[in-house]
């Protein structure tokens, strides 16, 4: 895929859901969701971002910060 095709993928939807009033946490959580997808190739992919941000909500190496 070719980087401005990316781009459009990832900041088009973003625009468009932020020009309709959706709020900027459901935009982002859509967009990351899509991308995902179409750029992982696979639903695998999708699982192991849920896997990877599960182990940065449960460590608590920047709690102090």
């Amino acid at each position: 895929m070719e980087w401005y095709w990316a781009v459009l993928l990832l900041l088009g939807p973003v625009i468009v859901m932020m020009a309709l009033g959706v709020p900027v946490a459901w935009t982002f959580i859509a967009t990351n969701i899509i991308g995902t997808l179409v750029l992982g190739g696979s639903f695998a992919s999708l699982i192991q971002v849920v896997d990877n941000s599960t182990s940065l909500l449960t460590r608590f190496t920047l709690a102090p910060v």
